[in-house]
């Protein structure tokens, strides 16, 4: 998918904020694309997936002045894989996947939205299966989302030790890998396993629209709150477009025509500016469960 535009100056608020705003850390680049590559977690359905992600696409467009292409990957570590090769100029990666690239070297934190400073994953069940706390759930069958996934994995393993001493592989029967959040509700829904975890937007997001069913599944925890997303760029990417990209995604505002409806497909009310300090807490957690340096399955 291609979105060409014509060249657009840089608006008023994008300028302020690039006067006002440290520059990124990391070395100076100077790679410049003539088309941004653009990756995002393939956490959805493409279709999905494309209808959430498409205003922010040409709103991006619009303010870089050049063409941009949406890649879609088939799974975290295409995505991943994909970034380390500089196929992907702006990703949007998961908290993992992003500290990951980040201590390979080749990855710099660009913007986060509002809610990632403060993410949560939902434990889900059948409903009416009677099951009152996670202590309850001992021999029976797991739902994890992708391995690299830090809301759908990462962080629901290292809650369910920390507050419970639940440690996953000797608690539960089984533990798949469905390798989507949504993947991973439906496999609940269908009654093929007996508890998944998922990204709480997206359950609530699927709880809202019908794609889940309330009268099958219950959320029966939610945990504490975490960083998680981030919008990162290549380090070597032109040094004045990841100004540019950062003051595009800052300047987005609920109060600015047009802006609401991107925002809103991306579940944001705001943006940030994010740094490798923002993924402290995760990066010990993944180098606790061996997940930094090694590939890992789907």
């Amino acid at each position: 998918m291609k979105i060409i535009v014509l060249v657009s100056l840089i608006s008023l608020v994008s300028a302020i904020l690039a006067l006002s705003i440290p520059t990124i850390s990391g070395d100076k680049g100077d790679f410049l694309p003539q088309d941004l590559r653009v990756g995002v977690l393939p956490d959805e359905t493409s279709v999905n997936l494309m209808q959430r992600y498409q205003p922010l696409m040409d709103y991006l467009a619009d303010n870089t002045g050049l063409s941009t292409t949406f890649i879609i990957s088939k799974d975290y570590e295409e995505l991943a894989q994909q970034f380390a090769n500089q196929e992907i100029d702006l990703v949007y990666f998961g908290g993992l996947t992003f500290v990951r690239a980040e201590s390979s070297g080749y990855a710099d934190a660009l913007v986060m939205r509002d809610i990632d400073t403060r993410f949560t994953s939902s434990f889900v069940v059948r409903k009416h299966a009677g099951y009152q706390g996670m202590d309850e759930l001992q021999g029976k069958s797991l739902a994890f989302g992708s391995e690299l996934s830090t809301s759908g994995h990462l962080m629901p393993r290292h809650f369910l030790e920390d507050k419970y001493g639940i440690i996953s592989d000797t608690f539960f029967s089984s533990i798949t890998y469905s390798g989507a959040h949504d993947n991973t509700v439906y496999l609940v829904q269908e009654g093929k396993v007996d508890i998944g975890v998922a990204n709480t937007q997206i359950v609530q997001s699927m709880l809202a629209d019908g794609r889940l069913d309330t009268n099958k599944v219950d959320i029966l925890w939610e945990t504490p709150p975490y960083t998680d997303y981030v919008w990162a760029v290549q380090r070597d990417l032109h040094e004045g477009l990841k100004i540019k990209l950062r003051n595009a995604f800052l300047a987005l505002s609920k109060e600015t025509p047009g802006h609401n409806r991107i925002l809103d497909s991306i579940a944001a009310d705001s943006f940030l500016p994010a740094s490798q300090l923002d993924f402290v807490l995760l990066k010990q957690v993944a180098n606790e469960l061996d997940l930094l340096g090694r590939r890992v399955s789907e």
